[in-house]
C-alpha cells in the first residue's frame, strides 16, 4: 500500500517507504547535529563558543538549500533544508505544513520535489527529487552525540541571502 501525503498528492511505493527509514534516521541525527537543539541556557553560563572555520562553512554550504512553499491563498514561506543523500533533502515538517507547493533553491535554480516522506512527530520531512544536482552532506552517527557537545548550524534564517551559521550545545537527545 503506498504512503500518501495529501498536501502534495505524492506517493511513495511501499518498498521505497521502508528504504527511506535509514535515510530518515540518518537525517534526524544529522539535523540534530547541524540544525537543531542549539543554544546555551542563560541560567547556566557557558564558555564562549568558537565559530567553525570559514573553510568548513564553505564546504557545507553546497548542501544547504532554501525551501520555498506557497499555500492555497498564495502566501509564500521560506525555510532551510539539507541534502542528506542523492535526490533527498531533509527539512522541518513545520516549514512545509499546509503547503500547496514546495521547491528548493540553490544558486538561483529551483527544483520541484516528486515525493514527500513525513515524520510529523519529530518534525522531520524528506523531500525526494529527480536528478537533484546538489552534493549530499556527509552524515555523522547520532549515537556519537553527547549532551553538552558543541555544535553549529547553517541555514537561511529570516530569508537571509546567504547561509548563516550559529553555534551552541546539544541540550537534548531523543531515541528513534
Amino acid at each position: 500500500m503506498p504512503v500518501e501525503n495529501t498536501a502534495f498528492h505524492m506517493t511513495y511505493p511501499e518498498s521505497e517507504f521502508f528504504l527511506l527509514s535509514k535515510t530518515l534516521a540518518k537525517a534526524l541525527a544529522m539535523l540534530c547535529y547541524w540544525l537543531l537543539l542549539l543554544g546555551a541556557s542563560a541560567a547556566f553560563p557557558q564558555p564562549a563558543l568558537a565559530f567553525p572555520p570559514d573553510e568548513k562553512i564553505l564546504e557545507l554550504n553546497g548542501s544547504v538549500v532554501k525551501v520555498h512553499v506557497s499555500d492555497m491563498d498564495g502566501n509564500h514561506g521560506i525555510g532551510s533544508g539539507v541534502v542528506v543523500s542523492k535526490n533527498h533533502v531533509a527539512t522541518s515538517c513545520h516549514v512545509i505544513a499546509n503547503a500547496r507547493s514546495a521547491s528548493v533553491a540553490k544558486e538561483g535554480k529551483r527544483y520541484e520535489p516528486i515525493a514527500l516522506k513525513a515524520d510529523w512527530h519529530h518534525d522531520l520531512c524528506i523531500l525526494k527529487f529527480d536528478d537533484l544536482p546538489l552534493k549530499p552532506l556527509p552524515l555523522g552517527d547520532g549515537a556519537n552525540l553527547k549532551y553538552g557537545q558543541e555544535v553549529f548550524s547553517l541555514g537561511f534564517p529570516q530569508n537571509s541571502p546567504r547561509p548563516q551559521s550559529s553555534v551552541g550545545y546539544i541540550k537534548a537527545q531523543i531515541q528513534i
